[in-house]
């Protein structure tokens, strides 16, 4: 190769050689039976990611309207009638950095969907308030999030994924580990 240097954005060319590596899923068959699927699965994929944002949507939008004023003030009070202060990490009103507009309340659901610390952060500050019959609104609001969102509706993407390997013509059956693929219709 020539060692002469690339005028400034050029040089960002050389990065694309990283990629040389995908060339060899045209080489192992299973790797190319596995690539082709997930091409294929895109659309059924895209559909399904779809339905997960639109369900997203509806609990986000329900979360501004019920806690955007949750800690107004950066006080609180909990089960036992007491006033307790509430501030953020970032010494923000928790009502407001979590759910005080849609892109907020979007952001904090995708961190619930995903499990990121979201309970102590998000969930139990909201379960700990004086009202019993609020507190329990607000297990059934997440806990019917969590079920639908991070268990059914991630699992669907996973399914459209796995039907689209199992109507790879030629799939090889060793590709599942055993010798029957169980892709039987």
């Amino acid at each position: 190769t020539f060692d002469i240097p690339l005028p400034g954005p050029l040089k960002m060319l050389r990065m694309m050689r990283a990629f040389r590596v995908f060339r060899i899923f045209k080489r192992v068959e299973s790797l190319n039976v596995i690539m082709t699927s997930l091409v294929k699965a895109v659309p059924g994929v895209v559909n399904a990611f779809v339905i997960l944002i639109i369900v997203m949507s509806i609990y986000a939008i329900l979360a501004v309207e019920f806690w955007r004023t949750f800690g107004v003030g950066g006080h609180i009070r909990n089960e036992r009638n007491v006033e307790i202060e509430l501030m953020s990490a970032r010494g923000q009103e928790v009502g407001y950095e979590y759910w005080g507009n849609f892109p907020k309340a979007i952001y904090t659901m995708f961190q619930v969907m995903t499990g990121d610390s979201w309970s102590e952060g998000v969930a139990r500050p909201l379960l700990h308030g004086p009202d019993l019959l609020l507190n329990l609104a607000t297990g059934v609001y997440f806990t019917s999030y969590q079920l639908l969102c991070a268990i059914i509706l991630i699992n669907v993407v996973v399914a459209v994924l796995l039907q689209k390997m199992c109507e790879e013509q030629g799939a090889p059956p060793a590709l599942l580990g055993e010798e029957d693929s169980g892709c039987d219709d």
